[in-house]
């Protein structure tokens, strides 16, 4: 079968093939990944025009989800996260997490339901943005399964490498419980636009801006999420100007 590998997904049911383009893809960003990223379990998913903002313009924006949910049988690979991510949002795959996916891409791309994005502009979504798990490990073997203590302790250094390494302009948690958890490590909170926003200083001097919505399996409303995901994007201006010294 030309292009293909016939091996199922690492920790999926067998659901199809991985594409040999996307392994490749994987393995050289799996390359470029410094001290920052050596010690996680699960690398990210960086989409193939992250780095210059894709459909957003210029801006680079990380996707932070919670965990994964692993059979027995399942592997903790560098690449899972990353053939997840391709299954689910690029090759539109069918199983458990279609919908985790499909709701953040209608999120993201201002829609009213599933059915008003195209293919094409959802892989163009997913090519555009980086994805990252916070628990660097699975946390069992179905849904609702929460991470143990030392796995939430683990993460919060890990989550600020991955800020220094993708070095994103902005960043939207899908889950209040994960935003809880994340560290106060280089991080100073503002209210900005009636939202509490977090603001990450970055080893590079940037700064990383991390707006907290619902998760898509916790009751998530596309017009409110939409609506705090468009205050995001507005507040670095906002927050820029508020810090320009007065004349």
């Amino acid at each position: 079968m030309s292009g293909l590998l016939s091996v199922p997904f690492v920790g999926l049911p067998f659901l199809g093939f991985v594409r040999c383009d996307t392994l490749n893809a994987s393995k050289k960003i799996a390359k470029i990944m410094d001290n920052n990223m050596k010690n996680l379990t699960f690398h990210p998913w960086v989409g193939k025009v992250y780095h210059n903002g894709g459909i957003f313009h210029g801006r680079k924006i990380l996707i932070l989800g919670e965990s994964h949910y692993g059979a027995d049988d399942d592997e903790e690979t560098v690449e899972y996260t990353q053939n997840v991510v391709d299954w689910y949002g690029i090759q539109n795959g069918d199983g458990a997490g279609k919908a985790f996916f499909l709701k953040i891409a209608v999120s993201m791309l201002m829609k009213n339901a599933s059915w008003d994005v195209s293919d094409k502009e959802r892989i163009d979504f997913w090519n555009s943005v980086a994805f990252y798990n916070y628990i660097q490990g699975f946390v069992g073997d179905k849904p609702r399964m929460r991470p143990t203590s030392p796995q939430w302790e683990e993460a919060k250094q890990l989550f600020i490498n991955v800020l220094d390494e993708l070095k994103p302009d902005f960043c939207i948690a899908f889950g209040f419980s994960l935003c809880g958890a994340l560290p106060d490590l280089n991080r100073s909170v503002q209210d900005i636009n009636d939202y509490e926003t977090f603001i990450y200083k970055r080893n590079d001097g940037g700064s990383t801006y991390v707006g907290c919505v619902k998760h898509p399996a916790g009751g998530l409303n596309y017009k409110d999420t939409q609506h705090r995901i468009r205050a995001l994007f507005d507040c670095q201006a906002l927050t820029d100007q508020m810090l320009e010294p007065a004349l």
